[in-house]
């Protein structure tokens, strides 16, 4: 009988071509994301120009910013402006997770004001009594809301739907990206998007325009809404490159990157470690001749951009601010970028959080560079002017990390060595739940077994024979108990096995024999529409069949190509997805 899952019977039918990357567009972006070219650019300042601002402001973090450094940033997709308040609550609602300490300040205002009257109430009784005064722990509003927002009524403050969101520590703005299938920007990337290959001391040129940022010079003493400085914007073109020339910076020829520096300093993947070739500076300040570089700390993050508390020195493009990552103030916001690659930023995600080295199977590697998946974000367009501005409300992926290296090149072999433990063959994540197999959403080590007996199904046939054969012998003996079965299908067929990381088997699909061929990608992902009718001749379920055909390495360029068969909810996947 042929297996249910290998017939085709379709109402639409396409084929997700993801082992050869797309060239990337607009139409492919994340939504309202800009695409930037990848190249290599220029990071950071000239030593010469960082000695003599050195001297004249006597601002040691400047030499940070030196040398400049040529570093390969790949294609990505960047938000035009920082992440504002209206955007981060759609991910705190989603994740019932906690709100910044600004949208409690009603409680927190109210919080201290009591602790200040419990204290100085207890000082008061101390004096009374004539007993020492008790010691004072100062109120942390921060720490305090942390323990407490959960009982607590909150709300974006009036006006401030569109300003920046702040008060999020790195660990915040980290799981906001991750949430909305995105990732926190990288230094690099943030340079490039702000002046691509030039050397611009600002996002439009070397010289500072009072009404171009939003730093103290502005005057407003506060965050602003995203994109009310436009005349400072960064220009991308449709080739994702610079737009240098001011007279052909418009809506036509290219996209606004807004806020880039000034408003908030915004949190960037990148650790603050020093620029290769960075050699301490021999300056002359007012103390005399010095020596001068910085507590270098992999632990901490970079800010990039400065903030509306920064003069113009601070808002450069290159400007370098390592930070606590539990710092949370109200200058510290965020913006996102992404790969172009469909979810390449989700297998990072999965190494990091799902698959962590102690949830890996032994001697098991994974490569998410190869990553094939298909994604949708929902979004609405959010109250914000900025063009490109949209609100993510969701994203959801399905996507198959393969392993390094499957084992043995030849076929027979491989499948004996499955029999004796099925082989790992890489790792399966969905974030919507899956009718067959049917799994909730979760990341899922995906190993393979041919059927047939192995040495221990051998064995225990042999046991069995034994134990028969001394059946005369053992008269009035307790019967012998059935041991377990090993797997929870019939081992006599081609199996794909699910398993939740470090655990035990969630669920398993037939499959066929892997082919042994050359790899001319990471994979495909076919999608065919099974109706009721379709269904109900077939005995299977209604819905949509996707068809993941993945590459396990075993050799250069060769590998086994084994066909994942999947069935989700009818509507849930269709042809809208990004491929």
């Amino acid at each position: 009988m042929t297996s249910r899952r290998f017939f085709v019977t379709v109402a639409t039918l396409f084929l997700l071509t993801a082992l050869a990357t797309p060239a990337p567009t607009q139409e492919l972006a994340p939504p309202g994301m800009v695409f930037v070219s990848g190249d290599r650019y220029k990071i950071g300042t000239d030593e010469k120009v960082i000695k003599n601002l050195l001297e004249e402001t006597q601002q040691r973090p400047l030499a940070t910013e030196c040398p400049v450094v040529q570093i390969r940033v790949d294609d990505f997709y960047i938000m035009p402006t920082e992440v504002t308040n209206e955007q981060f609550a759609k991910f705190v609602t989603a994740t019932n997770s906690e709100p910044p300490q600004l949208w409690g300040e009603k409680a927190v205002g109210e919080a201290g004001f009591a602790y200040a009257e419990r204290t100085g109430k207890a000082k008061k009784d101390a004096r009374d009594a004539g007993l020492p005064i008790p010691e004072e722990e100062p109120f942390r509003p921060a720490k305090w809301w942390e323990k407490n927002w959960q009982d607590c009524e909150w709300s974006i403050p009036k006006g401030l739907e569109t300003h920046p969101v702040v008060y999020i520590p790195y660990e915040r703005a980290e799981a906001y990206a991750k949430w909305a299938g995105l990732r926190l920007i990288s230094e690099p990337e943030f340079q490039a998007a702000a002046r691509g290959n030039t050397e611009w001391t600002y996002p439009w040129g070397d010289k500072f325009e009072l009404k171009h940022a939003n730093s103290i010079e502005a005057n407003l003493g506060k965050t602003a809404t995203v994109g009310s400085f436009p005349d400072g914007a960064s220009w991308i073109n449709a080739k994702g490159q610079l737009i240098e020339k001011e007279k052909e910076r418009n809506a036509v020829t290219g996209q606004p990157l807004f806020d880039l520096v000034g408003n908030v300093w915004e949190w960037t993947r990148t650790p603050f470690l020093p620029h290769e070739g960075f050699k301490p500076l021999k300056v002359t300040l007012d103390s005399g001749k010095d020596t001068v570089s910085a507590d270098w700390n992999a632990d901490e993050r970079i800010c990039s951009g400065g903030s509306y508390q920064m003069p113009d020195l601070a808002v450069r493009v290159t400007v370098r601010r390592g930070t606590e990552r539990s710092q949370s103030t109200s200058g510290i916001g965020m913006r996102c970028s992404a790969s172009v690659i469909p979810g390449f930023d989700v297998a990072q995600n999965i190494m990091r959080a799902d698959l962590p080295t102690s949830k890996r199977p032994d001697n098991t590697k994974y490569v998410p560079e190869k990553i094939i998946a298909i994604d949708k974000w929902e979004s609405e367009p959010g109250t914000s002017k900025a063009p490109g501005y949209q609100v993510i409300s969701s994203y959801n992926c399905i996507s198959f990390i393969p392993v390094e290296t499957a084992g043995p090149k030849n076929v027979l072999q491989f499948k004996e060595n499955s029999r004796i433990a099925p082989i790992e063959i890489g790792a399966f994540t969905t974030t919507i739940p899956l009718l067959e197999p049917a799994l909730e959403p979760g990341t899922y080590l995906l190993s393979w077994r041919a059927g047939g007996e192995g040495p221990r199904e051998k064995a225990s046939k042999k046991e069995e024979a034994d134990a028969e054969a001394s059946e005369g012998d053992a008269a009035g003996d307790e019967p012998v108990a059935e041991s377990e079965p090993e797997f929870p299908f019939d081992i006599m067929q081609d199996t794909l096995i699910f398993r939740v990381p470090g655990g035990e088997i969630a669920g398993y699909v037939r499959c066929g024999q892997p082919d042994d061929i050359k790899m001319k990608n990471n994979g495909t992902i076919g999608l065919s529409t099974v109706t009721p009718e379709d269904a109900l001749a077939f005995g299977t379920k209604a819905g949509e069949q996707l068809n993941f055909k993945v590459f396990a390495p075993n050799r250069a360029k060769k590998g086994y190509l084994f066909n994942i068969p999947i069935m989700v909810a009818p509507g849930a996947v269709d042809q809208t997805w990004r491929k």
